[in-house]
């Protein structure tokens, strides 16, 4: 990280450039705890800060992701980022950078951090899915229903930091989920057989078989 530039006191106005070479953002993780963690890689290019303090207006220089991940918690899937970042006084954004899984099955992200002078800051990040991996969950995460599937679809990330919303909308093409039954023949729990066959079918469609030990 290089900074130049000057503050000036009389009036609180700031005029910096910040040149960032592979800046990590691991500072990020206190702000995401309980939606996304284990932050890798880097932000590349130049950042411009300039206005008085109250209103400072940023941009963008050639600023970009470089393989930066990030896992979501809920479902236990790792994304890496590549591709250009849009920095201006309301958002931090990727537009339309590549996201890959850890199979290197490939997506789009788009949609970022949202802000009004850098506050109400609130994340609006969208994942577009080309049979990536969705689901890769071991009984320890969720002993009621775990598995590890791929998904053609989207996923979404939004709100406000203190109450993060995550959202799905996809088909399945391939999956192995496993359920465990804590109360055998209970309808409202995840290990009967009829929620299997429920998340087994997208859209009226069959997609996945089913079978019980």
């Amino acid at each position: 990280l290089t900074l130049a530039g000057f503050y000036r006191p009389s009036d609180k106005n700031v005029n910096l450039r910040a040149r960032l070479d592979r800046f990590g953002l691991g500072f990020a993780s206190p702000f995401l705890t309980g939606v996304l963690s284990d932050f890798t890689g880097a932000i590349s290019g130049d950042i411009v800060a300039s206005g008085p303090l109250d209103r400072i207006r940023l941009s963008g220089e050639r600023t970009r992701a470089d393989s930066l991940g990030f896992l979501v918690n809920f479902t236990k899937v790792k994304y890496i980022v590549d591709g250009p970042i849009n920095i201006d006084d309301k958002s931090i954004t990727f537009s339309r950078a590549k996201v890959f899984d850890k199979y290197g099955h490939s997506g789009i992200a788009t949609g970022g951090l949202l802000h009004e002078g850098f506050k109400n800051m609130r994340l609006d990040l969208r994942i577009s899915l080309d049979d990536m991996l969705a689901l890769n969950t071991a009984s320890r995460d969720n002993d009621s229903f775990y598995g590890k599937a791929f998904a053609t679809g989207s996923v979404r990330i939004s709100g406000p930091f203190d109450n993060l919303q995550y959202g799905r909308y996809a088909d399945i093409p391939m999956g192995e989920f496993w359920s465990r039954s804590k109360k055998p023949g209970f309808c409202g729990q995840a290990g009967n057989a009829r929620f299997a066959a429920y998340v087994g079918h997208v859209w009226g469609r069959k997609v996945i078989a089913t079978e019980s030990f």
